[in-house]
């Protein structure tokens, strides 16, 4: 009884580890456009150490981070050579129907726009 007590404390103990994934950032240093649509924002530039456009694609939701994320990016585009602008993403754990195992969905995480010196 006593080892059960610490191998479920172990166990516990690393779940929040599991469940947590590293986050994915993108750093434009010449951003070229952001395009909303309905359901996700696509931003296109060229990112920090490489000569070739990159256009990405993030998740887009109604309200929040996405509202203040939209401001950034128009300050962004009102200037692009001015700014340098990182987003960043993150696969997470969505659970399913009851019984399935859940499955990895992108989220959008942050934004930031940051004044070239």
């Amino acid at each position: 009884m006593f080892g059960k007590k610490y191998i479920l404390s172990a166990v516990l103990a690393c779940i929040p580890f599991v469940s947590h994934a590293a986050e994915t950032v993108y750093t434009f240093d010449s951003p070229l456009a952001v395009e909303h649509t309905s359901s996700e924002v696509l931003i296109s530039g060229i990112l920090v150490n490489d000569t070739v456009p990159t256009t990405i694609t993030l998740p887009w939701l109604s309200g929040g981070l996405y509202e203040r994320c939209e401001k950034v990016f128009n300050v962004v585009m009102s200037q692009p050579a001015a700014y340098t602008l990182s987003v960043a993403t993150e696969m997470r754990p969505v659970a399913g129907f009851p019984g399935s195992p859940p499955t990895q969905q992108l989220f959008f995480t942050r934004c930031r726009a940051e004044l070239k010196s």
